[in-house]
């Protein structure tokens, strides 16, 4: 959302990007009770999920595939990626 709405990347502070952003305030709540929960479980811990949110996420990844239709892109050619990869690494 953040990149398609502004055309720069979000920042990395995930809560700073989700107070920035136009999104209901029951799914801001949401999010923000999330993130206090995870800070305060064990890494085993496993989220059920919910529906509100894999729905607010599909929507998400369905406009972002949409927009990147209409991209211009540039078809590139495997060697040309591979010879980057190599001067790159090498």
């Amino acid at each position: 959302m953040w990149i398609l709405e502004r055309e720069e990347m979000p920042p990395i502070e995930f809560t700073k990007m989700v107070k920035q952003l136009d999104l209901q305030t029951n799914l801001v709540t949401r999010i923000n009770e999330l993130i206090q929960l995870k800070s305060t479980v064990g890494e085993k811990y496993m989220h059920s999920g919910e529906a509100e949110l894999f729905d607010f996420i599909q929507s998400c990844i369905n406009s972002s595939e949409s927009e990147a239709q209409k991209l211009p892109g540039k078809k590139s050619q495997m060697s040309d990626l591979n010879e980057f990869f190599r001067k790159t690494l090498g």
